[in-house]
């Protein structure tokens, strides 16, 4: 992925017309700031965007309400960037750092032996790529929406920002794309990719990065020696 480029306003769009019915108890739409301060990117084309969404929403408080707000659209628009801001900084860091080695919170043991325990069919000993897809029926079902509630909620006061909404690809053998992306709770996010990063299947991500950056290195270099 590179810097946010006008076909991500797609991206945008399709986020604004999700409906958050299908996520349990999902909140307002905000970036993760412990991975925004492990990667450092700027997107200009959303800069101003931005500096009018910190002072409308108040996000950093956690005290945004949209039925109060009196330009919703505008402010649904500004979530999104910032889903897609989230997103995009996820991307970088996958790409800088090895994604199984990688440790997304302070309890990520906590939370992946839970997750398989309270999900068996996820368990990488039954199948290591069970986590691979995401079934977006059976998540958003009555049944998977009450379990899923439940194993959220036990995180309320050790995960920050634990139901609030982030993007998340449905396959990870694919990029963040319009229509590899779907809605969760930020917990979701954390369960399903501390899974993915652990079991090898971000790092494709990483080496194909490594590759291209090696590529580029020596073209650059064999363009110098000319």
């Amino acid at each position: 992925m590179q810097a946010l480029q006008p076909s991500h306003f797609k991206l945008l769009n399709f986020v604004r017309r999700q409906t958050i019915l299908g996520v349990p108890e999902i909140t307002t739409c905000r970036p993760n700031i412990d991975l925004l301060q492990l990667a450092h990117a700027t997107w200009p084309e959303v800069a101003d965007l931005r500096r009018r969404f910190d002072h409308v929403s108040n996000m950093s408080t956690g005290t945004f309400d949209a039925n109060k707000a009196q330009n919703l659209p505008e402010i649904e628009k500004q979530m999104a960037v910032r889903c897609v801001e989230h997103a995009q900084t996820y991307w970088n860091l996958l790409e800088k750092i090895k994604p199984s080695t990688l440790r997304l919170t302070k309890i990520d043991d906590e939370m992946y032996e839970d997750f398989q325990a309270s999900f068996p069919e996820f368990a990488e000993s039954g199948d290591p790529k069970s986590v691979l897809k995401i079934d977006e029926e059976a998540m958003k079902s009555p049944a998977g929406k009450e379990k899923w509630r439940l194993f959220i909620n036990k995180y309320e006061n050790k995960v920050a920002d634990f139901n609030f909404g982030t993007l998340i690809r449905t396959d990870a053998s694919d990029e963040y794309t319009q229509f590899n992306t779907t809605f969760v709770t930020r917990l979701q996010f954390y369960v399903y990719e501390i899974a993915r990063c652990r079991r090898g299947l971000n790092d494709w991500v990483y080496e194909k990065a490594q590759k291209e950056a090696a590529k580029e290195k020596a073209k650059k270099a064999e363009s110098a020696a000319k």
